[in-house]
């Protein structure tokens, strides 16, 4: 009895099921059939996309939307969605929506749909006789509800709009970047890329509704920017910096409403940033050297749609830029520094859409502060607003791409000019003692990943000892950030491990048929072997030792140059791999201790500097720069290079 009872129920199912998914599709959903919505058009460009195949409806015609089926409207199209009482969607601009779930268990119904882009009205059981539950998936956000009424739209750069028209409260919620807030009545929110939802801003449902009406009909409409943003007018200047916030660590300028940061990576690896009375005003500005600050306009409440940087140069005419992006990151507009070493200039930058965020790079000049300007007139875009400054005293100008003997630096006290002390700081080697495989050269940098310290154990640089065009950008690029490194070192009885990571804005290498890899893009190393008999010597010695290495995917190789007798051979008993990601490379490589002479113990101190060759000229082979880990590196003086520590193996 029991086992029949249980077919019964079995074959119950089925046929519930059976009747669930089959339908005739030259019928329209009925309301009993839960995986269906009711699509119908109004005017041109509507369109259901059904495994691939685009249906095009005319105006006033009706279809289906099934499971996984777009619906896509363009053009002055519009679209109205329903599920009997329970939801009807009006896509009132161009966008699209699908339907990912439909489901109905008892009395409870369960929709999912993903809004993609456009504008859309959505009433979801407004009688709420059960919490029935409506999901949607946005760009930015997923929507949640149990009843409302409320509207999804973008602004018109890429923000997002959440807004609640309805009466219900706590019904809707919106969760972004892992944070969920309710949207009460009356209230609207919106989304960036990558932030969690705005605070809550209060709204004229009766505009809004004007607005909507308007859309009905095709009248020409302002964007939801327009409509619930006014234009921004906030001034922020440095002057109000009593201390420098730490690097990566958000600051508010302007009444608490614009954040910066102090980017740590900045241009080339290593920025500088200092307090400074630039402009000889009394007041101090943010001195930035080979170094980008971050603004978020994200908490303004306005359109940000004129941004205006002032800014005093203190390097050669380009050596700077302004960036503006939208909600997206998508770039809206930029410009260069043009003013020559001292001069002061606003930077202006205009669009149509709103600048949600931007960012200042300076190779040397300093930030005096910034406008978020109004239109002018009759919405006429606004002239630039400069934030008030006067010349800077004279000899405070510093090129940080020049020579240390351009840069005008002295040697230390007791220290011949030409022979000046090497670097204090030392490079680490980590001991792979208890590894009697070593590293495995591959080309992969999981491996050095693993090994003790993890990231903090890499050592980055971007210094340039040598600048025979530092300022040359890789051509099509237009990047400021060209080139900068970091570097990582192990040992053990038989090799000195080394790998770089090198950020480039585009690869160059070394086409000629000689062993001089250095006239393209490379990693190099330069070694004195025996520290403690020459230390003091600045002339090339049988111990000195420079390693030039090829990052050529294909064939990745080391030439071994001894620096006494100025001769090369290719180093073919060193392992060497690399890989690449765009121009930016990986290289790693175990050199063995005999070919350089040497049998070192834990605790002895090599002469070492980490370089980099930088060649942006397609076509050429050139050394136009180089980065080190010594920043008074010169090729052929020891002395002036650092110093690598082979550590003790850890207990």
């Amino acid at each position: 009895m029991l086992r029949h009872l249980i077919w019964f129920l079995g074959l119950s199912l089925f046929l519930s099921a059976c009747s669930l998914t089959g339908s005739d599709s030259g019928l329209l959903p009925s309301p009993a059939d839960p995986t269906l919505l009711r699509v119908e058009a109004t005017g041109s460009g509507v369109t259901v996309v059904r495994n691939n195949v685009r249906e095009s409806l005319a105006d006033g015609e009706v279809s289906e939307l099934n499971l996984t089926d777009r619906l896509v409207v363009e053009g002055l199209g519009r679209a109205t969605v329903q599920r009997d009482a329970l939801l009807t969607v009006e896509l009132l601009q161009p966008g699209e929506l699908t339907l990912q779930t439909l489901a109905e268990v008892g009395q409870f119904t369960e929709i999912d749909l993903a809004q993609s882009s456009g504008v859309a009205l959505y009433s979801f059981n407004l009688n709420k006789t059960v919490d029935h539950q409506l999901t949607l998936e946005t760009k930015f956000a997923t929507i949640t509800s149990t009843e409302a009424r409320f509207l999804v739209g973008q602004g018109g750069d890429n923000l997002e709009w959440i807004i609640n028209l309805g009466q219900a409260a706590d019904t809707l919620q919106v969760t972004a970047n892992g944070v969920t807030e309710s949207v009460s009545s009356g209230t609207a929110r919106w989304l960036i890329f990558n932030q969690p939802p705005s605070e809550a801003r209060s709204i004229d449902t009766g505009q809004l509704e004007s607005w909507l009406a308007g859309l009905r009909v095709g009248q020409p409409s302002p964007t939801l920017n327009d409509l619930l943003f006014e234009p921004a007018d906030l001034i922020g200047q440095m002057a109000n910096l009593t201390t420098l916030p730490a690097l990566d660590q958000p600051f508010t300028v302007g009444a608490g409403q614009v954040t910066l940061t102090l980017d740590r990576l900045g241009l080339f690896g290593n920025p500088t940033y200092l307090l400074e009375d630039c402009d000889g005003d009394g007041s101090q500005e943010i001195r930035i050297e080979a170094g980008q600050v971050q603004f978020d306009f994200s908490e303004v409440l306005a359109q940000t749609q004129a941004l205006d940087v002032t800014v005093i140069n203190r390097s050669l005419p380009g050596n700077g830029a302004l960036w503006g992006a939208d909600a997206d990151q998508n770039e809206l507009a930029r410009q260069l520094v043009g003013g020559g070493e001292g001069v002061a200039q606003t930077l202006s930058l205009r669009a149509s859409q709103s600048f949600h965020s931007a960012r200042l790079a300076l190779v040397d000049g300093c930030l005096v502060g910034f406008s978020l300007t109004p239109p002018g007139s009759n919405d006429l875009a606004a002239p630039p607003r400069p934030i008030a400054t006067v010349a800077p005293p004279s000899g405070v100008i510093v090129n940080v791409l020049a020579t240390p003997e351009e840069e005008g630096d002295a040697p230390a006290a007791g220290v011949e000019a030409d022979n000046p002390p090497r670097e204090q700081t030392p490079l680490l080697a980590l001991s792979l003692a208890g590894r009697p495989n070593g590293l495995e050269i591959d080309g992969d940098p999981a491996d050095w990943a693993a090994l003790s310290g993890g990231d903090g154990a890499w050592t980055r640089f971007a210094t340039p000892v040598y600048d025979n065009g530092c300022a040359n950008r890789f051509p099509g690029r237009e990047a400021l950030i060209d080139l900068s490194g970091q570097v990582r070192f192990a040992y053990d009885a038989d090799f000195l491990y080394v790998a770089f990571q090198i950020e480039d804005d585009g690869y160059v290498g070394y086409s000629g048929l000689e062993q001089q890899y250095f006239l393209g893009d490379s990693p190099q190393l330069s070694l004195d072997m025996d520290l403690l008999g020459d230390y003091t010597d600045s002339g090339r010695s049988d111990d000195d030792w420079q390693i030039d290495f090829s990052p050529e995917p294909s064939a990745p190789r080391a030439v071994l140059w001894q620096l006494a007798a100025l001769s090369s051979r290719n180093f073919e008993e060193a392992r060497v791999a690399s890989s690449f990601s765009g121009a930016n490379y990986f290289l790693e490589a175990a050199l063995p201790w005999r070919s350089l002479g040497a049998t070192p113990q834990p605790g002895d101190q090599i002469g070492l500097a980490a370089n980099v060759n930088d060649n942006d000229t397609p076509a050429t082979n050139a050394q136009e720069c180089i980065i080190s880990t010594a920043p008074r590196r010169e090729w052929n003086n020891p002395t002036t290079w650092g110093i690598l520590v082979l550590q003790p193996p850890t207990e």
